[in-house]
C-alpha cells in the first residue's frame, strides 16, 4: 500500500484546486502558492510518494486522493515535474479536471529519452553525500544567477532553504525515484493533439524567455501541441519564476481560473 502526505489550505466549500510540485522541491516548496492561491480556492498541495515507480501509478495516486477528499472535479495546476504529471493525469482522468495551468515545462519528447535514462544509471552509482551535496551546489550556483528579478535577501532565504531540503529531508532515493519518473514519462508516452479532444475546460501555459531547464524548441512543442491554448511568457525571467515571481503567477492563475468559472456560471 501507498501512503502519501499533503497539504490543504483554504475554505473546503471554494473551488478544488490540485497544486502539483516541481521535480527539485516538494509540496513545502511550493508554500508561496499555496497560501496565495487558498484565498479563493480549496488547495490540495500532494508529496509525490517516493515509491511509485510509473507515472501511470502516480496519477492514479492523485486521483485516489481527489476521492478521498470526496472532490470529483478540479482545477489543476502544475510547474516544471508537476506539469508533466498534469498532463497525464488529464489525459487518464480528463472528465475529473475543470482547467488546467502548466508552467515551466515540456511534453514528453524523444531527444530526451537517452539523456534522462544514462542520468538515472550515473545517478544510482553517486554515493548518497556525494549526490546531496551536488545537488546542493546546482542551487548555490543557480539562484544568484536567476535573470528572475529577485532581491539579495529572497535568492539569500532560497539557498538556505535548498541547503536544510538537501540536508535533512531528501534522500538519494528520492531523487533517483524523481529522475525514473521523468524517465518514464519521456521513454514510454508520445501525445497527439486528438488525446483531450470532447475536453470542455481551458488551458493555460506559463513560460518563461530565458527557461534554463526547458529550451525554445520544447517550448515550441508544448504550445504546437495545445495550439487553443492561453500562452503568457515572463519576459527575462528563467525556471526559477514559481520561486521569485509568485505573486505575478498566483496573480495570472487566478483570474484565469476565475475567469473561465464565472463564463461557465453565466452561461444558461
Amino acid at each position: 500500500m501507498v501512503q502519501g502526505t499533503y497539504y490543504t489550505l483554504g475554505n473546503p466549500s471554494y473551488a478544488p484546486l490540485l497544486l502539483l510540485h516541481g521535480g527539485g522541491g516538494n509540496a513545502e516548496t511550493m508554500f508561496q502558492h499555496i497560501r496565495g492561491y487558498a484565498d479563493n480556492f480549496y488547495v490540495v498541495a500532494p508529496n509525490i510518494p517516493h515509491n511509485l515507480t510509473t507515472i501511470s501509478d502516480v496519477v492514479v495516486g492523485l486521483r485516489a486522493l481527489l476521492g478521498n477528499l470526496n472532490i470529483t472535479r478540479a482545477n489543476v495546476v502544475g510547474m516544471s515535474f508537476g506539469a508533466m504529471l498534469a498532463q497525464m493525469y488529464i489525459r487518464r482522468f480528463m472528465d475529473t479536471v475543470h482547467n488546467l495551468v502548466i508552467t515551466h515545462t515540456m511534453i514528453p519528447s524523444q531527444h530526451m529519452s537517452e539523456p534522462i535514462q544514462m542520468r538515472v544509471g550515473m545517478l544510482t552509482m553517486y554515493p548518497e553525500p556525494l549526490l546531496l551535496w551536488m545537488s546542493k551546489r546546482s542551487y548555490f550556483n543557480d539562484l544568484p544567477a536567476t535573470t528572475t528579478p529577485a532581491s539579495p535577501e529572497k535568492i539569500a532565504f532560497w539557498r538556505a532553504y535548498f541547503d536544510e531540503l538537501y540536508s535533512e529531508q531528501m534522500t538519494k532515493r528520492q531523487i533517483i525515484a524523481r529522475t525514473k519518473l521523468t524517465a518514464n514519462y519521456h521513454v514510454e508516452y508520445e501525445f497527439t493533439g486528438r488525446d483531450l479532444k470532447g475536453w470542455e475546460g481551458q488551458l493555460l501555459i506559463i513560460e518563461s524567455e530565458h527557461d534554463q531547464a526547458i529550451n525554445e524548441g520544447d517550448r515550441g512543442s508544448l504550445k504546437g501541441m495545445y495550439s487553443k491554448s492561453y500562452v503568457q511568457t515572463l519576459y527575462g525571467y528563467d525556471h526559477f519564476a514559481p520561486l521569485f515571481a509568485t505573486n505575478e503567477m498566483i496573480e495570472s492563475i487566478t483570474n484565469f481560473l476565475h475567469r473561465f468559472s464565472a463564463q461557465e456560471h453565466d452561461t444558461p
